[in-house]
């Protein structure tokens, strides 16, 4: 499955946060580190397996962890319609 960013979403950066504004759906997202990463791979379209790799090298997690990370990010994200399946 490929994933990519939704249209729609006003976006802020406040330090290592992600700040997120849907106006048409009325949400309101706040990103930590490594959601804010998450959503910075998202520009261009990424299967789970290479945002867990993303991961990997940029902090110090495990593949568990890191398979746990954006898997959790990406069901919120769906949710949300932050993300979509391309």
């Amino acid at each position: 499955m490929t994933l990519t960013r939704a249209e729609g979403w006003l976006v802020a950066s406040v330090s290592d946060e992600i700040l997120m504004l849907n106006i048409e759906r009325g949400e309101y997202v706040g990103l930590n580190e490594t959601g804010a990463v998450i959503w910075e791979l998202l520009e261009t379209p990424q299967t789970i397996e290479q945002l867990v790799a993303s991961l990997l090298t940029r902090f110090e997690v495990d593949a568990v962890q890191a398979t746990a990370e954006v898997n959790a990010f990406i069901e919120q994200a769906m949710q949300k319609g932050m993300v979509q399946q391309r």
